[in-house]
Formats: C-alpha cells, sequence, structure tokens
C-alpha cells in the first residue's frame, strides 16, 4: 500500500514507482484500487487495471515477396513488396508494421493482430518516386505496449527506364581524322548495361551495330567515303531496352597526312669525352591529328627515344637527347630522328673530334710524316742527279707523290679544323710513307748494279779498242811486211773467191763489236752514252 497526502489540493498526480520499494511486476494484468480521504472524513474509492507487456514483436521468421536485388519497374506506378510474418510464441497482441525507404517512413496496412501460430501478411510500397533507384527498404513491428523490433536492410533496384547515354565524344578535341579515332562514352542504367553498339547508318538494326565496352573504343574508319560522316551510339540493358542513339559528327579525310615542322639542327658537333644536347622541337602544323608515340633517335654510337602525347593542330612539343662521346666515336655519323606514329625522319650529322690531347698527338705524327717526306725528296733528288733512268725515277716518284698528296690532304684537314678526317688518315699515312721507302730502296739497288754494269762494259770497250788498233797496225804497216796466205789455199775445194786481207779485218771487227753490243744489251736497264764504232 502506497500512501500520499495530497495537502489541501483538490487534484495530484501520482506516481507510483515499483522499483524503489525493490518490487518487480512480470508481465501480465493487473488491477490497482484506491481510496481518497477528506479531513472532514468523507472518501471516495474505486479501481483501473493495466497489462505489462515487455516482450518484443521478434517474429519467428518472415519473408520478402519479390525478394531484395534488380527488378524491372514502370514509371508512374508504386513497387509493392509482400511481407509475410510468422509470429513468436511469446508474444500475442496487436502489432503495427511501418515501412521504411531509404530511412524515410511509407505508408503500410497498418495494425495487424499477432496470434501464435498464424501468419500474418502485409504490404509496403515503394513510391513511384524511387524508379530507377537503388533503395534501402527494411520494415518494423511495433506492439501496443511500444516495444519494436526492425528488420534487416535490403536493397532494391528498381529498374524503370531504358539506358541513357550520358556522353559520347572524341578523346581529342578534333573533329578532323585521316584513319581510326577514339572515341569514349558513359552509359547508365540501373540494371546495368548490357550491350553498347556503334554505327554509321541510321537505319541499322538494333543489334546489328559494332559493338563496343570498356568506356573507350576505336572507331574503324574502312570503308568509310571522305568527307562528313556521322558515327552513331547506343545501349542496351538487362531487360533488352535500347536507349536512344548518341551521335557524334566527324570529317574524314584518309588521303591528307599530318603537316609537321620540326626545328632540328642539320650538323652537332663535339670532342671525344664531351657531351651535347640535340634539341627537337615539332610543331602539329596540320589539320589532323598526331597520336601519341615516342621520337627516335639512333646513329653508329647512340641511340634512344622519348615519347609524346597526341598533337592537335597547333600543339607542340619539345624534347632533348644527351649525346657522349668516346674515343672510338671519333668521326662523321649520321644521327636518324623519326616519330613513330606520323610520316617523318630526318638525319643530322654529328662529327666527334679528338679532344685536344688527340689533336696535339695528330700534329707531332704529321711533322714527323713531313720530316721523312724531306728525307725521301732529297734521296730522290740524289738519285736523278746520278742518272736514274725514267722507268726508275716514274716509279720512286709515284710513290712519294702519292705520300706528299696524303700528307697535304692530313695537313689540309688539321687547318680546316677537321681533326676527325686527320685521325681517320693519319694511320694511312704509315703505310704510304713504307711504300715510298721501299721503293728507294729497290731503285737504290737497282741503279747501282746498273753503275757498275756501265763501268765494266766501259773497261771492255776500252780494251777492245787498243787491241782492235794494234791489229789494224800490224796489218798494214810496211814495217811488218807479213805474208798473208790466200784463202782459198787454206779452205781447199771452197767453190768461192778468198777474200782479201781487208775483208777478213773488217769481219772481225763486226763480230767483236757485235759481241760487245750483247753484252751491252745484258744489262736492259744500262744508262749513259751511245757508244758508235766507225
Amino acid at each position: 500500500m502506497t500512501e500520499d497526502d495530497l495537502e489541501g489540493s483538490s487534484s495530484e498526480e501520482l506516481t507510483f514507482d515499483f522499483d524503489d520499494k525493490d518490487e518487480e511486476l512480470s508481465d501480465g494484468g493487473y488491477t490497482v484500487e484506491w481510496e481518497a480521504l477528506d479531513l472532514a472524513g468523507n472518501s471516495d474509492s474505486g479501481s483501473w487495471s493495466f497489462d505489462i507487456d515487455t516482450v518484443t514483436p521478434d517474429p519467428d521468421g518472415y519473408e520478402l515477396d519479390p525478394d531484395e536485388g534488380l527488378h524491372e519497374a514502370e514509371l508512374g506506378e508504386d513497387f509493392d513488396i509482400e511481407i509475410e510474418v510468422e509470429p513468436g510464441e511469446d508474444h500475442e497482441s496487436e502489432v503495427e508494421a511501418l515501412c521504411f525507404v531509404d530511412g524515410s517512413e511509407e505508408d503500410s496496412d497498418g495494425t495487424k493482430e499477432f496470434e501464435e501460430g498464424e501468419e500474418v501478411e502485409f504490404e509496403c510500397s515503394i513510391p513511384d518516386d524511387y524508379m530507377d533507384q537503388s533503395v534501402e527498404f527494411e520494415f518494423e513491428l511495433v506492439d501496443e505496449a511500444g516495444n519494436d523490433w526492425s528488420s534487416d536492410f535490403y536493397e532494391y533496384d528498381l529498374d524503370a527506364s531504358a539506358p541513357n547515354i550520358e556522353f559520347f565524344d572524341t578523346l581529342v578535341d578534333l573533329s578532323v581524322f585521316n584513319d581510326d579515332f577514339d572515341v569514349e562514352y558513359a552509359a547508365d542504367d540501373v540494371s546495368g548495361v548490357e550491350t553498347v553498339e556503334y554505327y554509321f547508318d541510321d537505319d541499322v538494326e538494333e543489334g546489328d551495330g559494332t559493338s563496343v565496352s570498356d568506356g573507350e573504343f576505336s572507331v574503324d574508319t574502312s570503308g568509310l567515303d571522305s568527307g562528313n560522316n556521322t558515327v552513331y551510339l547506343r545501349a542496351e540493358d538487362e531487360f533488352g531496352r535500347w536507349s536512344s542513339s548518341s551521335s557524334l559528327d566527324f570529317d574524314f579525310r584518309p588521303d591528307e597526312s599530318p603537316e609537321l615542322t620540326v626545328d632540328l639542327i642539320e650538323e652537332l658537333e663535339l670532342e671525344a669525352g664531351d657531351s651535347e644536347s640535340l634539341e627537337i622541337d615539332v610543331e602539329n602544323s596540320g589539320d589532323v591529328y598526331v597520336p601519341e608515340g615516342e621520337v627516335d633517335v639512333s646513329s653508329g654510337f647512340f641511340s634512344g627515344s622519348e615519347d609524346y602525347v597526341e598533337m592537335l593542330p597547333g600543339d607542340s612539343f619539345d624534347t632533348s637527347f644527351e649525346l657522349e662521346a668516346s674515343e672510338d666515336d671519333i668521326g662523321e655519323h649520321e644521327l636518324d630522328v623519326s616519330l613513330t606514329t606520323a610520316e617523318y625522319s630526318e638525319t643530322v650529322d654529328v662529327v666527334v673530334n679528338p679532344d685536344d690531347e688527340g689533336q696535339e698527338d695528330i700534329e707531332s705524327q704529321l711533322n714527323s710524316y713531313f720530316e721523312e717526306y724531306e728525307a725521301l725528296n732529297d734521296d730522290f733528288e740524289r738519285l736523278e742527279n746520278e742518272g736514274l733512268s725514267e722507268e726508275r725515277s716514274d716509279r720512286l716518284g709515284s710513290d712519294i707523290s702519292s705520300f706528299e698528296d696524303s700528307l697535304n690532304e692530313v695537313d689540309e684537314s688539321t687547318e680546316n679544323g677537321d681533326y676527325f678526317e686527320a685521325y681517320s688518315l693519319v694511320d694511312d699515312l704509315s703505310g704510304e710513307m713504307q711504300q715510298a721507302q721501299d721503293t728507294l730502296e729497290e731503285v737504290e739497288e737497282e741503279h747501282q748494279v746498273t753503275v757498275r754494269n756501265r763501268r765494266v762494259v766501259m773497261v771492255v770497250l776500252g780494251l777492245f779498242a787498243v787491241l782492235v788498233s794494234s791489229l789494224l797496225y800490224v796489218f798494214y804497216s810496211e814495217e811488218y811486211e807479213l805474208s798473208v796466205p790466200d784463202v782459198n789455199e787454206l779452205i781447199p775445194d771452197s767453190g768461192s773467191e778468198a777474200e782479201s786481207g781487208d775483208s777478213d779485218s773488217e769481219g772481225l771487227v763486226e763480230k767483236l763489236k757485235s759481241r760487245i753490243e750483247e753484252l751491252k744489251d745484258s744489262d736492259e736497264e744500262s744508262e749513259g752514252p751511245d757508244y758508235e764504232f766507225k
């Protein structure tokens, strides 16, 4: 029992807190009796009844029809979900079902009586405002005592419209092409896009175009006529509904090539051990774009490449390559420069000279070779003065002249600063100098043999002249009155007249002269004055 003094008030709200009295009320029905007394002893009494319910209306199970997921819906119509609930065995009362879409309460069937063993059905509707969206759905059960229970969240994709092509355009801001070109697109649909196709003739039936995917594709221009063209794009969803077509106009010029203006040095010069930058500036000066690619640079001693992005008309790109040369690279080279996505190829003449030390070495070698040349020339003049034959003079003079020409060529290269040429030529001087020296030795040896032979001939001729003079003196001198027998007597039966003494003498002389000539001819390269016998 609980008492409370009203202290003269005509009315008062009283609260009975059972917890304060460590009293617990279990679920069930209860009756409260009351009695009121005033100061005069007047009284009044009565009672009221109430129920205690602390059990939430958890169902033993439930089903949604249709289940969550993708569904075809209709524009302007609600999407209905039938819910079948199996009440729990510990709860029997009136329960209200509440429906929530994306957290907002929507209309439901209202209050249902829950009785154990009997299934309860009610309906929730997703309003048409949510069509073509993906929504989260849940429902709640609330009993008369305010106990509530919430279901899990379920996601519904409500597709009520055909797909939509949100955008369709080229990857580059250009509408003039001379070949296949890349485009991008975005197609949206709740159910997802099943098929995307493009075509050029607007009479093409749905499904007969060229299928594409992934948001980008290359337009195949093979077979297209030159001039203005249009490419169309459309999409199909999972329910077989096609979007309206999106179009893209472009100018197709298959015979037009990119026009590039390239700023490139014609010749580059550097020394071995040093490096120089090769600057390359390219501008698209035509009406068609240049796709992305690489600029390639290559030669006998260097190769490299750099990427470049696509170039619209008027666009340009600058790049550079650092060329490094070693002693092995001394000489002239052609550096090939090309672009992989445009018809362009040029060459740069690259000259690699020896370094300062190498140039000094070339000049030193050149001076030594000039000294050797002077010595060869002096020996040549000496032999000339000694009566060198014409054939030997020509042979030796030719080799010395060849050596001289090569010397002058190397000398001219150094004077012009073209040390790379002198570097390649100076090694040949050794061979040409050796050739001239070898020829000098051969000619000098041959010349000495000729001089010795000439002296022998002169001695023989001198002795022969003395002998002939002595014989003639004996034969014709009166002091020696020699009796010369008749030749016919010495040679019996000769059948010919004996020749006179004079004839015998003349024949002997002729034989001697003939023999001397043979001696002279035995030396094919003999020199000096010709001797004539009278």
